[in-house]
């Protein structure tokens, strides 16, 4: 029993570490590990609950503060669960589910089994992260200026929207904008070659933001500078204002927004005032997970397109359109919950809690404020999100 314990809890930690090195580098590493992790997780727990149920009963004692945000969790797995009773596209909404229960196990699996205690594994994998988030940043940077392409992804070349060795800029935008905020952390708590490294690291990643051309990450990477500096650090003002001036003084990003502002997307407004009509016909239900595709191409596009747009391009319509308005009154609640927990480690957690939470502060808005404009709430920014969530709750 003890040897299938502790093979397990090898197999949970091997998985988070390779969930850590794909987070921001591949979709299919992160699938494999965080299936791997919750195969040991799962084990781990069953084993414990048959022998010594310590982690059981810790579950039970948790305190009050994390109890309701399970409770709000698994309200919202619920009405996810029950989705496919009213969906308008059946079986996207059943594949849809199996990869959200798979976004979601990051949280319980980092929140209960690892535990404040495997602090020093918690900062490994931060470190990973930060580390991974750099090199796909120096790639990027790369791949702007010479077309460098070792995943052949389509659509890429030199001078263009870079994507990294993800399929998507926006995926590349959106991970690497909620990492910036605790690479930024570490410029002003790290010494020596760690905060020469951060401060390297964290302009290549700033850079590589701002040749994805994602509106949506920018917008976060700003919002995230300024909630770090309103909860504790007037210096993070300071970025704030020097990633701003950049985005408007550099002439590929001033003519990025010049563009938004003269030539709003026609499509995109079409996207959210379709999703609006599709929420005023069932706002308590919702039409199903993943079913925004189907329902809109049969019943709003004004021209075929190819079926190439599967979301609305902005979370908290989507989350309704797909789940109702208590789908997304649950997901409000949960982050209300986080941002409460976040200002009171901010104030009363030691040096290295109290830094983590300001920089997780600025990860979860750098999150939710990119998902104005974009559907973050899937894919590898909903891994990442659960993810942090778990390190914040541990």
């Amino acid at each position: 029993m003890i040897k299938l314990s502790g093979i397990s809890q090898w197999v949970l930690r091997a998985g988070l570490v390779i969930y850590a090195l794909s987070a921001v580098t591949s979709i299919s590493g992160i699938s494999a590990g965080v299936v791997l992790a919750l195969l040991g997780g799962l084990v781990f727990f069953a084993l414990d609950l048959y022998g010594e149920k310590q982690t059981y009963g810790e579950i039970i004692s948790l305190s009050a503060e994390k109890k309701r945000v399970l409770v709000l969790l698994a309200g919202f797995i619920l009405v996810c669960i029950a989705s496919p009773l009213f969906s308008y596209s059946p079986r996207s909404t059943v594949r849809r589910l199996f990869n959200l229960l798979g976004e979601i196990s990051l949280f319980p699996l980092v929140f209960i089994i690892l535990k404040d205690r495997d602090r020093a594994f918690t900062k490994k994998l931060l470190d990973v992260l930060l580390v991974m988030a750099v090199i796909q940043a120096v790639y990027g940077i790369i791949q702007y200026f010479t077309g460098l392409n070792v995943t052949s992804s389509p659509d890429v070349e030199r001078f263009g929207r870079i994507k990294g060795t993800l399929g998507h800029w926006n995926a590349v935008g959106g991970v690497i904008a909620m990492l910036t905020p605790l690479a930024a952390v570490r410029i002003f708590n790290g010494k020596g070659r760690e905060r020469i490294f951060f401060i390297v690291g964290t302009a290549a990643m700033l850079a590589a933001v701002f040749f994805t051309f994602t509106r949506g990450a920018w917008m976060g990477i700003a919002a995230a500078f300024m909630v770090m500096g309103i909860i504790k650090g007037k210096r993070f003002f300071i970025l704030m204002f020097v990633f701003l001036a950049l985005v408007f003084l550099l002439p590929l990003t001033r003519a990025r927004i010049a563009q938004t502002i003269r030539n709003p997307d026609p499509l995109r407004i079409l996207f959210w005032q379709s999703t609006l009509d599709m929420i005023s016909k069932r706002p308590l239900t919702g039409w199903g997970l993943d079913s925004f595709q189907k329902l809109f191409y049969e019943r709003y596009a004004k021209q075929d397109d190819g079926l190439a747009h599967f979301h609305c391009h902005n979370t908290y319509l989507g989350i309704t359109q797909e789940t109702g308005l208590p789908g997304l009154v649950l997901f409000l609640v949960m982050n209300i919950l986080f941002f409460r927990r976040i200002i009171k480690k901010v104030k009363t957690g030691d040096g290295f809690e109290a830094s983590l939470a300001l920089a997780l502060a600025g990860s979860f808005t750098a999150f939710l404020v990119h998902g104005l404009v974009d559907f973050s709430f899937r894919g590898e920014t909903a891994y990442l999100f659960w993810f942090l969530a778990g390190i914040l709750f541990r």
